[in-house]
């Protein structure tokens, strides 16, 4: 029992409630710094501490990082009997279910999962065969696989112009079938539809994991909801932390309101609401609130400042132009470095969109003020590594027509698009069965023409040469050999022109190589490269650019919030769509609470539109935050 009250020491009453709350569906609502994270790991040492076997306990997160924090702070604490525990992110913990129990849909265990360019080639081929533009036939899937739409589904629905597009979702699946292959979507949806499906592997689910814990359902789709409600079963021991006032991704088809009518799904619903935020000044807790207060459509609930630290005022700064409001961002990162002694890297300047970080770049970089601009590509989407990895995932899915279609080019071997169609052709058709990928190009009846027949035979065995490997070496010796083999660096250097861009390049190979010593199999660094999120490096001393959705889950000393107008923040998209500006206001909630003691918005006069100065209106959110929080200059 001593344990147990130290598990609660240090935790307010609303907190200590959601900790010892084990039982039964409930729902935490946790604004900015109500120090969520503290009660996710707490209630799980609780558990344990309480008698409930660990490996009965499942906690879902949105990302990798979280995850890995949440599993690390609990294990410290409890012990190695807390890696019993399953922690991981929606996609990660599908991707084990449909490994195990895939089969049951027709799936093979070492299944491909698809980067988005990989995917992106299968979406290109699928949209021209039904003249669709390819970011509608891509945003069209994604909206039905999030709605639980499948196929045959979307078709039964289809009207007028839909047709098209749900005949090519249906075309898309076929292909990514076939190959044997999944995108992101697809682990939860087919999760979805495997325990539907199956009552037998839901009851095996429900045994094994009877006590859920979801972080961020907020940005819960339809899917990820059903998801959830599957695997809590008839018990409903299911423990959602979120924040409605935080809910900024519907783009990525996140739907709030199921969180705000969760108590519809789950009748015996209990909520407790952490209140209190640690992290900012009375100034910005109290001032941002006044903003967020403008929706119509969120839970309503007390929010107290409990650092109770007045703070400085939001300084709102108008600027002449574009290249005036990089200057002033500069003056203020000054102020608060050099005057206040506020480290760079606890300083954030935030943005709507992307394209704006330009001029803050010139002028930091004319300034020499060290920065990092968060969001560049990850490290396992970067070309060099994915073709590298493209003859790793043939080896392991031989069906995979995306792997093969990268790694036949990469060092290009004279085969086209038309033989590469004649190998589809002839693997799809061949009588008796479908052939493989790597069957069909090492069959003797396999003809192509001219060069590109003496290219295939070779390029199989080759294929033969690295499966040989395969067996023999560790995944980081056979990274290596395969990258002096395929003699990549001499590609590389005459492919890119540039010294520097192909010494950056080699040194990402040299970093997969790194990588690939924490793996067992390359199974096993595959999956985690589709899984991968890349998370930035926290203790480089950097002023940080990010947009205001990359901010999300972050905390500055300072923040900067740049392009504080109409048509900018709030998006132009938004201006005419309330539930669209409800999300956009949510979006600059989020911006301005990153803040722990200064915050600092600007807008200029006049923006760049197709190369000319037009005036821009400074943003309507600006004049929503009471001005008894406000100074503007």
């Amino acid at each position: 029992m001593e344990k147990a009250i130290n598990i609660l020491e240090g935790l307010n009453p609303e907190q200590a409630q959601a900790v010892q709350t084990i039982y039964g569906p409930v729902l935490v609502s946790a604004g900015p710094g109500a120090g969520k994270t503290a009660v996710l790991t707490r209630r799980a040492q609780y558990m344990i501490m309480q008698g409930i076997d660990p490996a009965s306990i499942l906690l879902t997160t949105f990302t990798n990082k979280a995850a890995g924090e949440i599993k690390e702070r609990i294990v410290k604490v409890i012990g190695d009997e807390a890696k019993k525990i399953t922690v991981g992110t929606f996609h990660s913990i599908c991707n084990r279910i449909l490994r195990q129990y895939g089969e049951k849909l027709g799936y093979c265990k070492t299944f491909t999962i698809l980067s988005e360019d990989d995917a992106e080639k299968i979406f290109k081929k699928v949209a021209k065969q039904y003249a669709l533009e390819m970011k509608d036939l891509k945003f069209y899937v994604a909206e039905c696989k999030a709605k639980m739409m499948t196929p045959s589904r979307a078709l039964s629905r289809a009207q007028g112009s839909q047709v098209d597009l749900a005949n090519a979702y249906q075309l898309y699946q076929d292909e990514l079938k076939r190959t044997q292959s999944m995108d992101f979507d697809d682990l939860l949806l087919n999760t979805v539809m495997l325990l539907e499906q199956h009552p037998d592997v839901k009851e095996a689910l429900n045994n094994k994991w009877k006590f859920l814990e979801g972080d961020e359902i907020q940005d819960s789709s339809e899917t990820d909801a059903r998801l959830m409600e599957l695997l809590a079963g008839e018990e409903q021991n299911v423990f959602f932390v979120g924040d409605d006032f935080q809910s900024i991704y519907g783009f990525r088809h996140a739907n709030v309101e199921l969180m705000l009518k969760l108590k519809d799904r789950y009748p015996n619903l209990q909520w407790i609401n952490l209140q209190n935020n640690y992290r900012s000044t009375n100034t910005i807790v109290y001032g941002a609130k006044t903003l967020i207060d403008k929706n119509k459509n969120q839970l309503k609930k007390t929010l107290i400042a409990a650092r109770d630290v007045e703070g400085s005022k939001i300084i709102q700064t108008k600027c002449r132009n574009q290249e005036d409001e990089a200057q002033k961002m500069i003056t203020y990162i000054k102020f608060v470095h050099d005057k206040r002694n506020v480290p760079y890297s606890e300083i954030a300047v935030l943005y709507r969109m992307t394209y704006l970080s330009r001029n803050l770049e010139q002028a930091l970089m004319k300034e020499r003020i060290p920065y990092t601009l968060i969001g560049g590509t990850p490290f396992f989407c970067r070309a060099e590594v994915q073709d590298i990895l493209s003859y790793l995932k043939l080896i392991v899915n031989e069906y995979d027509m995306t792997a093969f279609k990268r790694s036949i080019a990469i060092p290009k071997r004279g085969v086209g698009d038309k033989s590469i169609d004649a190998i589809d052709e002839f693997a799809r058709t061949y009588p008796g069965k479908e052939l493989s990928i790597r069957e069909a190009i090492a069959h003797k009846d396999l003809k192509l023409r001219g060069k590109a027949d003496k290219s295939i035979k070779e390029y199989a065995a080759y294929l033969d040469k690295i499966e040989a490997k395969y067996l023999e070496l560790s995944p980081s010796e056979l990274i290596k050999w395969l990258i002096t083999d395929l003699e990549y660096v001499d590609y590389l250097k005459a492919t890119y022109k540039d010294d520097a861009e192909v010494q950056t390049r080699v040194e990402n190979l040299m970093e997969l190589v790194n990588v690939a010593t924490e793996y067992d199999s390359i199974e096993d660094l595959l999956i985690q490269a589709a899984l991968y999120r890349e998370d930035l490096d926290d203790n480089t001393d950097a002023v940080q650019l990010l947009t205001m959705h990359k901010s999300k889950g972050k905390e500055y000393k300072a923040v900067i919030v740049i392009g504080c107008t109409e048509g900018i923040a709030p998006h132009h998209k938004a201006l005419e769509d309330p539930k669209q500006m409800e999300e956009e206001r949510r979006l600059m909630y989020v911006a301005m609470t990153r803040a722990k003691d200064y915050l600092f918005m600007t807008y200029p006069s006049s923006v760049k539109m197709q190369g000319c100065d037009t005036y821009a209106k400074p943003s309507r959110f600006l004049n929503e935050i009471n001005s008894k929080y406000t100074h503007k200059n």
